[in-house]
């Protein structure tokens, strides 16, 4: 039991001198930081000459849509052959297959799948 007492508060103190120790690392290192620097439109290489207030891709959007439906797909009928009414489920599994491809091809045809802007 003691042990256990022992081990908890060897860990506490552990923990409260990581904490200590990264609250002032960031603070103490801020100091001398101009805070200006934070609020400029520089950011991961690239220096921005005007304000971008739409930065939402609508192409990746899409692209994550696509990759949950056809996850959604995969994982439905990666357990079809270990089922045992597989031929009783067999024709909601076709018709789910049915309809992601009529879904896709509709947003293909009406242009929301263009990787070309």
């Amino acid at each position: 039991m003691i042990y256990l007492l022992l081990l908890a508060l060897s860990s506490f103190i552990i923990i409260l001198l990581i904490f200590i120790y990264h609250y002032l690392l960031f603070n103490i290192t801020s100091l001398g930081l101009n805070q200006s620097v934070w609020s400029s439109s520089f950011e991961c290489g690239f220096s921005g000459h005007s304000i971008n207030i739409n930065n939402f891709s609508v192409s990746f959007f899409i692209l994550l849509v696509f990759f949950v439906v056809f996850d959604l797909e995969i994982s439905l009928l990666l357990n079809m052959p270990v089922q045992p009414n597989l031929f009783k489920n067999f024709f909601f599994y076709y018709f789910f297959l049915i309809l992601i491809v009529i879904g896709y091809l509709l947003e293909v045809f009406k242009g929301f799948v263009n990787w070309q802007n």
